[in-house]
């Protein structure tokens, strides 16, 4: 199977790395980890498989309001319909307009090697990141299947 890879920007966690900076994020089934690299100058960070908890995106929906271009509205009209074009077209720019955002989050639950809960996100801003169900699907069946074969190695 090949390995699955999604770009995101890292959010939050561990990692000493600033909030926005660019991520590459794999599956490894040859490693059984979870490999999160920044740049190629740079180490590339692990999680193996049987650390992860759960994992799963989340949408961040906001909406913010945002003052319509009057000049802009005005030269429009001016040049579709003369003068009387300006006037309404500067008029119709009056007031502001809903700009809706939607950021996908990537959240990744894991067990740390200190014993504790941690986690670490990744953001896709632009929201058209379709590639993330899939990954994140497929990290979910990986980890099921880790849990699973652990539950079979029971010693008594």
């Amino acid at each position: 199977m090949k390995d699955r890879e999604i770009m995101l920007k890292y959010a939050e966690g561990p990692l000493t790395k600033p909030a926005g900076s660019l991520a590459f994020i794999t599956q490894n089934d040859q490693t059984q980890q979870l490999d999160i690299l920044f740049s190629k100058n740079e180490p590339v960070y692990h999680i193996n498989y049987s650390q992860i908890t759960d994992a799963d995106w989340v949408d961040e929906r906001t909406t913010s309001a945002k003052n319509k271009s009057v000049l802009g509205r005005a030269a429009a009209g001016g040049l579709v319909l003369g003068p009387l074009g300006a006037i309404v077209g500067g008029m119709s720019g009056a007031g502001q307009k809903q700009i809706n955002k939607v950021s996908r989050y990537l959240i990744i639950c894991y067990q740390a090697k200190s014993g504790e809960s941690s986690r670490i996100s990744f953001v896709d801003e632009s929201g058209l990141n379709l590639g993330m169900f899939s990954f994140v699907n497929t990290l979910k069946k990986k980890i099921a299947q880790e849990r699973s074969e652990e539950d079979l190695n029971i010693e008594l």
